[in-house]
């Protein structure tokens, strides 16, 4: 691996994966660090290091997001409502809200193996039901 030079926040890597249904979203990765070239970086979960992401699966195109992640707080009680089928909806905790540097916050739900997620983006969001809403 050549000399890497490290990225700064708010820079990510981003890529298509296909849900078992076939429908695609969209995964971002921060990018951690960039070669000479200009390449980008990013943890690779397989691996368990640093890996080009051109080279990672589905990878697209990196992109610069609004604002860094500065902070967080506990979302207690709130879930995300998302499509399974088309008669049938899903619930995924939110364990936090996310606070840009520019004041700006969204939700981070955790999806069945774990991973967080903004469920803002998924194309299968319908909405968030807050403590003590009706689900």
């Amino acid at each position: 691996m050549t000399n890497l030079i490290p990225a700064e926040a708010g820079h990510v890597a981003v890529f298509t994966r296909t849900r078992s249904n076939g429908t695609d979203y969209a995964v971002r990765k921060p990018v951690i660090a960039w070669d000479a070239n200009g390449n980008a970086y990013v943890h690779d979960d397989d691996f368990g290091g640093l890996a080009e992401a051109g080279t990672q699966r589905g990878y697209k195109k990196t992109e610069i997001t609004d604002e860094p992640v500065v902070a967080a707080a506990p979302a207690t009680g709130w879930t995300a409502e998302f499509i399974a089928s088309e008669t049938t909806t899903t619930f995924r905790p939110v364990v936090a809200w996310a606070v840009r540097r520019n004041g700006d916050t969204f939700p981070i739900a955790v999806d069945t193996g774990g991973e967080g997620f903004n469920p803002l983006g998924d194309p299968d969001f319908i909405r968030l039901v807050g403590p003590g809403d009706a689900a």
